[in-house]
């Protein structure tokens, strides 16, 4: 399966899981790093609103990006063996988060990280997998993931 099925896959898990757990979503009509937008009314004047960036894997794939530093609460969601033998999986964190976890894995010292503000792991293991644990998503932690920050 190519990675625009996968994409499409986790696109659409993302969207039901969002709107399961009461969370309305917009989709930009560009990409420009944002591939959804939460949003839920905080009272009938106002409502919040969040960016989000997917990053959707037939397996496994931890990856950041720092042309993603500059959209203000984004949050990164992981969606992990979209198409295989496992149950899919989805973390969900922020940016700052995600470079925080990077860091103590020491990611954020190689060159293609200095140089190309890039760094992806294919097969992420046992300790990467700990240091993402408790952003593990299930149907009742959305609603506070995205909107934690905002309260």
């Amino acid at each position: 399966m190519d990675s625009q099925i996968i994409e499409i896959i986790g696109l659409n898990r993302l969207v039901n899981d969002l709107l399961a757990a009461g969370v309305e979503v917009a989709r930009p009509i560009r990409d420009r790093g944002v591939d959804l937008i939460a949003y839920i009314e905080r009272d009938k004047k106002s409502f919040w609103a969040r960016p989000i960036q997917l990053k959707a894997a037939s397996e496994e794939n931890f990856i950041i990006n720092k042309k993603y530093s500059r959209a203000t609460d984004l949050l990164l969601v992981y969606y992990w063996h979209l198409h295989s033998k496992n149950h899919p999986v989805a973390y969900a964190m922020s940016y700052a988060t995600a470079v925080q976890i990077a860091a103590k894995m020491g990611y954020t010292k190689n060159a293609t990280w200095t140089r190309n503000g890039i760094w992806t792991v294919h097969k992420p293991g046992r300790d990467l997998k700990v240091l993402m644990e408790p952003y593990q998503m299930n149907p009742d932690r959305w609603k506070k993931a995205v909107f934690n920050s905002m309260a």
